[in-house]
């Protein structure tokens, strides 16, 4: 029996969200949300396992991100969004703050 640790479809999920997160709108709360959305539907459509390949795959922040830019700053709100999925479906309560300190 082959176990995989991180499949196919969670690498690409991963390399499609690197990506989204760096197109960008010029609106924060407009991309923060977005993030929510899409993050809280891949997960109700694809089941556990593709919150086991966000929870495994977004510990790393990627250097093409520089330092305090606002692709950071989203990354930071799409991990937030993935630990915050990862609490409801262990049940508790959980919900994603929508500004952080230093946003426009």
């Amino acid at each position: 029996m082959k176990i995989e640790i991180i499949t196919e479809n969670q690498i690409k999920s991963r390399k499609y969200w690197v990506n989204e997160i760096s197109r960008l709108s010029g609106n924060f709360g407009i991309d923060a949300e977005k993030v929510e959305e899409e993050i809280a539907q891949e997960i109700k459509e694809n089941g556990i396992d593709s919150l086991l390949g966000h929870l495994r795959l977004c510990g790393a922040i990627l250097e093409r991100y520089g330092h305090d830019t606002s692709e950071e700053k989203l990354y930071s709100k799409y991990t937030d969004v993935v630990i915050h999925e990862a609490f409801l479906s262990m049940g508790f309560n959980s919900l994603v703050l929508k500004e952080r300190a230093g946003c426009r």
